[in-house]
């Protein structure tokens, strides 16, 4: 994401941040040059701007400079920059702009004191919340984790991150309440996300069974009632009795159900492991615009390895919001195993959804690059991930492969 130079203008408008510099007219003029040339990706441009600005340099010049650097992925000049602006003003803004930028220098707990210091919950945006997030949790803080977790669902309770830090919460403390809660929020929207059966069943085994009892009562006295049936079938997932639920799910299948309910027994078969049933199910639903719809049909295609079809449902899973870089990693898998030439195609969409290298994404490219003797590509693609995770032993010894 490009920073937004003329956002920061506003922010420091706000007067609740303290000693503000003073933005004046040229300091406003030239942050719009350098906002033009970061929109356009003109470096030298930005750069330019920067420079042939007559005024003082201040605490927000050295900060846009800083941004620059960010944008280009020029980490140890950015520091340099921003620490110069947090040394000439202690304010919130610089305060977070550097914690960001310590982060991607893996200076993690300087950032963590930075965000605790100058992070306002009520206030701050998507992003810096869950960069917060994600260093308290490398802390192994727990109750911080817990607070900002719980300020992140009132402010942004759509972040998938957040909703799947409240499950591990809820998984954690074997809290089978706040579990259930958790899972019901993601179900609601993603109904067909296996995680999402797997993490409730884990926290409804004590009541499954009174649960169940009731759900097969009910079926068994009305058989004909569809709804009971696609409650046990749901009840039946999350118990994780998936043979069962694709009993019920067959029953479902000879009602002609609608378009939800079909991909929802689809995804019966996935989850009970009957690939050829769930293939052809699919082929009685109707092609459409949804996210779940392709997520089923990515997934039983690579189980029938049919890859053409995978990356039709693939691409079409790009346009949806925030979609999931797991999927393309299990694909591109399936797709090095099998030598199909799409593996190369879908490992470098899965690194492009992951660009903070929160999965392993980025060593399964390296290990399909030192397959194909592409070693300076992977050695460069390890180096930057080791950026992240210093200490991964797989990255280090795949490193040490790359330099043999």
């Amino acid at each position: 994401m490009k920073p937004n130079l003329l956002y920061l203008i506003l922010m420091l408008a706000v007067p609740t941040f303290g000693n503000i510099p003073t933005i004046s007219p040229e300091l406003g003029e030239m942050l719009e040059k350098v906002q033009v040339a970061l929109d356009e990706e003109q470096w030298d441009e930005a750069v330019a701007a920067l420079n042939t600005f007559a005024g003082e340099k201040n605490a927000v010049w050295y900060n846009a400079l800083g941004q620059v650097y960010m944008a280009q992925d020029k980490w140890p000049e950015a520091e340099v920059a921003l620490r110069e602006a947090y040394k000439r003003n202690a304010d919130q803004s610089f305060g977070l702009a550097l914690a960001v930028c310590l982060m991607e220098r893996n200076k993690n707990g300087e950032a963590l004191q930075l965000f605790g210091k100058h992070i306002d919950f009520s206030n701050c945006d998507q992003g810096a919340l869950e960069s917060y997030l994600s260093l308290a949790s490398q802390s192994g803080d727990t109750r911080l984790v817990q607070e900002i977790t719980r300020w992140g669902l009132i402010r942004f309770p759509d972040s998938r991150y957040i909703r799947e830090m409240d499950i591990r919460l809820a998984v954690e403390a074997e809290d089978d309440v706040a579990l259930l809660r958790a899972t019901e929020a993601m179900l609601i929207k993603e109904p067909l996300e296996i995680r999402w059966w797997q993490s409730r069943a884990a926290g409804s085994k004590d009541r499954s069974d009174l649960q169940l009892a009731r759900l097969e009562a009910a079926v068994l006295a009305d058989p004909e009632n569809m709804e009971m049936r696609r409650m046990h079938l749901s009840a039946q997932l999350a118990a994780g009795h998936y043979g069962e639920a694709l009993a019920q799910a067959g029953v479902l299948m000879q009602h002609a159900p609608d378009q939800s309910v079909a991909l929802y027994c689809v995804q019966a078969a996935v989850m009970a492991e009957d690939f050829e049933t769930a293939f052809q199910w699919l082929k009685k639903t109707d092609a459409s615009d949804d996210a779940d719809y392709w997520r089923v049909v990515a997934v039983v295609a690579l189980e029938n390895h049919d890859f053409e079809k995978a990356d039709e449902a693939l691409s079409a899973m790009l346009h949806f919001p925030e979609p999931n870089p797991s999927l393309w990693r299990w694909a591109a898998r399936a797709a090095v195993d099998a030598e199909s030439p799409l593996a190369e195609k879908w490992l470098m969409q899965g690194l492009t959804l992951d660009p903070e290298y929160k999965t392993a994404m980025a060593l399964d490219y390296a290990r399909w690059l030192i397959r194909e003797a592409r070693m300076d590509e992977a050695a460069h693609t390890l180096q930057v991930y080791l950026g992240r995770h210093s200490a991964d032993p797989t990255a280090l010894a795949l490193l040490k492969l790359t330099q043999d």
